[in-house]
């Protein structure tokens, strides 16, 4: 736990992280332009392994215990979990269930849970007075376990939120019957998207097609319509 965010962070990054006064609960607290820029920065840290798994204390970075698991776990505001099992300090790894969220493994007394990592960010950190069921993922990615990112909905709620976004089952192609984009807006997007732009960014493209922000993210690196320029 002795590697510093500042050994491998992107200059983009840090220089984000340095210059934020504080981090948001809440997408809607502040404006689209910060949370895009914010979800770049902490996705830049998060591929990093080293760094998402090895440094204790990310900027800004606030934890609370997990409730039921006080003094051996603690929860971050990005998802992160803190173990301090047998008496050493660490990240936990995360692995990802079939449905693409993210869950990890907690031990106690010589019992191993498992539990959905956006529900324990959710439970300590976001109030739910209307005891709604399930939590929505802002920019429909389930990796991005972050508190702002997260809050509390109906069923109804979430499938309208997926449908306002653009979130599909399949995204692999402009073929797919259900695909929201052409292949002219494919290309589009891959030669204007720029990091962090107010009017190319992930979140500017997103809704100039009326998809999701993690959609245009994802076309801009090759993730997804590999088969297009």
């Amino acid at each position: 736990m002795k590697k510093k965010i500042n050994v491998t962070m992107t200059d983009e990054a840090k220089n984000f992280f340095t210059n934020l006064k504080s981090i948001p609960m809440s997408c809607h607290e502040v404006s689209e332009e910060l949370i895009d820029k914010l979800n770049a920065a902490i996705k830049t840290i998060r591929e990093d392994k080293a760094i998402w798994f090895s440094t204790e204390n990310l900027p800004h970075e606030i934890w609370r215990d997990i409730k039921g698991s006080e003094g051996f776990y603690k929860i971050s505001i990005y998802g992160r979990i803190k173990s301090f099992c047998k008496g050493r300090v660490k990240i936990l790894v995360s692995r990802f269930n079939r449905g693409g969220y993210v869950r990890v493994n907690l031990s106690k007394n010589g019992l191993i849970k498992t539990k959905s990592l956006h529900s324990l960010v959710a439970k300590e950190f976001h109030l739910n007075p209307e005891n709604k069921p399930q939590i929505n993922h802002e920019d429909g990615d389930k990796e991005n376990n972050c508190v702002w990112n997260l809050s509390w909905s109906t069923g109804s709620e979430n499938k309208r939120h997926a449908f306002k976004i653009g979130l599909l089952p399949s995204q692999k192609g402009t073929n797919n019957p259900r695909a929201k984009l052409t292949e002219e807006q494919v290309s589009y997007i891959r030669k204007h998207y720029k990091p962090y732009d107010r009017k190319f960014g992930a979140r500017a493209l997103a809704r100039k097609f009326n998809v999701c922000s993690q959609v245009v993210y994802d076309i801009a690196h090759y993730k997804t319509y590999k088969n297009i320029p």
